[in-house]
């Protein structure tokens, strides 16, 4: 998942031997009146230390599919005529 690679990329860049990183997503989708809900669930070796772990935490919040899900979302929709091909 973008999740694990991100905080496995951050890990690296420190020099961080985290060991595995698993990333467990449940989605409900939404219904009238309530949001899309993710529930994610991030797995950690054990021997990371406390600090590594609340990094971490942070770090997983700031994958950019995260933050673009978590955002407000709008599309603008357009059509556009193609030409007929030529002959």
């Amino acid at each position: 998942s973008c999740t694990a690679a991100t905080i496995e990329v951050y890990a690296q860049h420190k020099g961080w031997d985290i060991g595995p990183v698993e990333v467990q997503v449940d989605y409900t989708p939404a219904e009238r009146g309530c949001p899309t809900r993710f529930k994610l669930a991030l797995r950690l070796s054990q021997r990371c230390s406390q600090e590594q772990i609340e990094h971490l935490q942070v770090i997983a919040a700031k994958c950019p599919v995260h933050r673009t899900l978590e955002g407000e979302v709008m599309f603008e929709d357009r059509l556009e005529l193609l030409e007929p091909a030529r002959t």
